[in-house]
């Protein structure tokens, strides 16, 4: 489970910013919003509000790259850290951007973290509290420091490139600690977003599994989604040549890979008589028939129902596109039911409907806020002085909390002003 995450000098986050999910104190909100640990709790879910292009998925960003960077140092060959410092300030010049997280994995809290440039890691650590309690490593530039329990730490530097991480190092050459780190980063921290990993496969394939579909049906049906059932059909290249008509299967056959697996989804739907029975089933094409938002609806269900099954953390972001607001409230209910007992779900959402503190506590309201400079903030409502009777809908939207944009008065827009000189002239035909 996620605690703390901090980033600085990344895309637009010039000073550290921390995301917490650790519970505060107040206690205005169901405690099933709430995992129960025996040193301290932390909250399901937290939920990131911003205006367009004020930070909220640079936020997802830097985790997602700390994962990446994790998991993949030690085969960056070429030299280069693809990190994305800011750029709208000298004082960033040649500064190197930071990354530390804190999650508990296996009733151990670790915090890990690192400094790196475009050129080299400058620190990296990595401390654990359990039974025991101690610092594992310490680098700073080529020097390194290891703990009694970091075991051939020394043995292990000559296989550190500047460019590369030594935790990864470590865990390919099977040091536990390092291990029980990439473990976490690997199976307990997921991400979905456009640009990243392709949830759309991962529901695909958990759907052979005739319990985990059950559910998922199950999950549909509360959603007031109409399907019965959901086929999936895979079939190889070389097989979807041979059901091709003789005249453009040569041509095809050079297009198609032959051991390429495609797959194809279809939706089950009951079929009524005049009396309103079931009298039948029609199979639709998954894809062309089903509207997008049923089709986003299906492809979160998989991880969402993984991630409560097997206790980690979901990244989400824009949660509410396409979706109903009343379907994007499920599944935030679903992660703060007493159903859920060690997961979460970070997302971001311009959905002003779920600031209500029957779904969401103070402390699980974040807002990016960027200003003149184009440096993102990063608060949580909980450090905002409001009225314990405010309405967080009605004062976000009307700018009292931030984190809106600044739009000027549309009345003063000139159509006057625009040019139409170089518009080409309609002709009747095109009527």
């Amino acid at each position: 489970m996620l605690v703390e995450f901090q980033v600085g000098n990344y895309r637009s986050f010039k000073n550290p910013v921390t995301l917490s999910m650790m519970c505060s104190s107040i206690t205005e909100h169901s405690e099933t919003n709430v995992i129960n640990d025996h040193r301290f709790d932390l909250l399901k879910t937290a939920a990131i509000y911003g205006a367009n292009a004020s930070g909220k998925s640079n936020l997802v960003k830097a985790l997602y790259f700390m994962k990446r960077y994790i998991l993949n140092s030690v085969n960056n060959l070429n030299g280069t850290i693809n990190v994305e410092p800011f750029m709208l300030s000298s004082e960033c010049d040649n500064e190197p951007a930071s990354f530390n997280i804190s999650f508990l994995h296996e009733d151990v809290l670790y915090n890990y973290g690192f400094r790196i440039t475009q050129e080299e890691v400058l620190s990296e650590w990595l401390t654990y509290t359990g039974r025991k309690k101690g610092k594992l490593f310490e680098r700073t530039g080529d020097k390194y420091t290891f703990g009694s329990y970091f075991k051939n730490g020394k043995r292990l530097v000559k296989f550190v490139r500047k460019n590369s991480l030594l935790l990864t190092v470590a865990a390919q050459l099977n040091e536990t600690y390092s291990l029980k780190v990439i473990d976490w980063f690997t199976h307990k921290l997921h991400f979905i977003h456009g640009l990243f990993e392709d949830y759309s496969v991962f529901t695909i394939n958990k759907l052979q599994d005739k319990e985990f579909k059950k559910k998922l049906l199950n999950l549909l049906s509360l959603a007031d989604i109409d399907i019965s059932d959901i086929l999936v059909y895979k079939i190889k290249g070389e097989k979807l040549i041979e059901t091709l008509p003789e005249d453009i299967k040569f041509q095809l056959s050079k297009e198609i890979p032959l051991e390429h697996e495609f797959v194809n989804l279809s939706s089950v739907h009951n079929k009524y008589d005049k009396q309103n029975q079931i009298c039948g089933e029609v199979v639709f094409d998954f894809e062309n028939a089903e509207s997008e938002g049923t089709k986003k609806f299906l492809k979160l269900a998989g991880p969402l129902l993984d991630v409560i099954e097997n206790s980690g953390t979901l990244v989400i972001d824009e949660l509410d596109t396409r979706l109903h607001p009343l379907l994007t409230k499920s599944f935030i209910q679903l992660f703060n039911s007493f159903q859920n007992e060690k997961s979460q779900l970070i997302f971001t959402t311009h959905d002003t409907g779920l600031l209500d503190r029957k779904v969401l506590r103070r402390d699980q309201i974040w807002f990016t806020q960027k200003n003149e400079y184009g440096v993102t903030d990063l608060y949580c409502l909980l450090k905002l002085k409001i009225r314990s009777d405010a309405s967080y809908e009605k004062d976000y939207v009307s700018g009292k909390y931030g984190a809106v944009p600044f739009t000027g008065n549309m009345n003063f827009f000139n159509f006057a002003d625009w040019e139409y000189d170089n518009v080409p002239e309609t002709k009747e035909e095109d009527i």
